[in-house]
């Protein structure tokens, strides 16, 4: 059963999102959880470009990175994405980009390595 996303955040208020991919490895990933990440994030698409802000991913491997930018640029979002190769720097890079959006974000860290 998929993620109910709406149920996450009901009064749809817009958001940002730190997605912590470090111990993915694609090989391993098998093909169902593959079709259930994509079924998540094609059932709550209209809600996810009326909410998300910008995504900061983080991906310490740099080949994960590059198949994540590929896939970004296939499947492009109408929110801003960058794929960070640590939490730190995903972290700085929302708060940057919240900042130009005029989004005031409190100060205290969010990432926990």
């Amino acid at each position: 059963m998929p993620i109910d996303l709406m149920r996450l955040n009901p009064e749809r208020r817009q958001h940002a999102v730190l997605v912590d991919m470090s111990a993915i490895n694609p090989l391993t990933v098998s093909a169902a959880a593959r079709r259930e990440a994509a079924e998540v994030l094609h059932e709550h698409a209209d809600y996810l470009a009326m909410t998300c802000l910008c995504e900061g991913r983080v991906a310490p491997n740099p080949v994960i990175r590059g198949m994540l930018t590929v896939f970004d640029w296939l499947a492009p979002k109408p929110w801003t994405i960058n794929n960070l190769f640590s939490g730190e720097a995903a972290e700085l890079w929302l708060r940057g980009h919240l900042a130009k959006l005029g989004v005031v974000v409190p100060p205290q860290s969010i990432w926990r390595p």
